[in-house]
C-alpha cells in the first residue's frame, strides 16, 4: 500500500499477519523537515470491511458474495476484493455507492479486465449487471478520486435464460 504527500500520510485500515515487514519511507529530504513513523494496533479487521493491503489479486480482501462489504477509497489506493461463489452458477448485479468513484471493475486472477462498471456522472455509483459467476474465486476493483467510504452489494439475479431463439436450428 502506498500514499503520497507533503502534509502527512496514513495507511489506514492495515492489517498484517503476525511476521516482520518493511514499511518503506522515501521522500526528498528537505533542511528543518523530518517525519514521525508510528505503528498502531487497532484490532482485528473487520469482516464487512475491506483490510489493507489490498491492492492486488494475491492480497485481495476476502468476501462472501452473499454479504455487503464496505471499504475506502483514496486517490492513491486501489481496493481489490476476492469474492468467493458457492452454489449454482448464476448471473448477478453488483452494485457500488459512495463519493468520487473512479472505477469499478470485475478482474482476472492475473488483474486484466473481463468488465467495467458504468459510473454515474456524480460519481456516487456504479453497477455492474449479468455477471455470470460460476463456484469459486473471482477479484472485482474499486478505487476513488476521493477520500470516503464505499459500499458495494451483489444481487443474485438467477440463472441466464436459455431460450431458444424459434428461428434458429435446434442443437443436437
Amino acid at each position: 500500500q502506498c500514499r503520497n504527500g507533503d502534509r502527512g500520510a496514513t495507511l489506514p485500515g492495515l492489517h498484517l499477519a503476525a511476521g516482520t515487514w518493511l514499511l518503506d519511507v522515501r521522500g526528498d529530504p528537505s533542511d528543518g523537515s523530518g517525519y514521525t513513523l508510528r505503528v498502531d494496533d487497532v484490532g482485528a479487521a473487520v469482516p464487512d470491511f475491506e483490510s489493507e493491503p489490498n491492492g492486488d489479486t494475491d492480497h485481495a480482501t476476502p468476501m462472501l458474495v452473499t454479504e455487503p462489504m464496505a471499504g475506502r477509497s483514496d486517490p492513491d489506493d486501489r481496493d481489490v476484493f476476492e469474492v468467493t461463489v458457492t452454489g449454482d452458477a448464476q448471473l448477478w448485479r453488483l452494485d457500488v455507492t459512495g463519493q468520487g468513484l473512479e472505477q469499478v471493475s470485475w478482474i482476472h486472477r492475473d488483474g486484466s479486465a473481463l468488465g467495467v462498471a458504468g459510473i454515474t456522472p456524480d460519481r456516487a455509483s456504479a453497477t455492474l449487471t449479468d455477471l455470470y459467476l460460476i463456484p469459486g474465486q473471482h477479484w472485482f476493483v474499486v478505487s476513488g478520486i476521493d477520500d470516503s467510504d464505499y459500499r458495494f452489494t451483489f444481487t443474485p439475479l438467477g440463472p441466464p435464460d436459455h431460450a431458444v431463439d424459434e428461428g434458429a436450428p435446434a442443437r443436437q
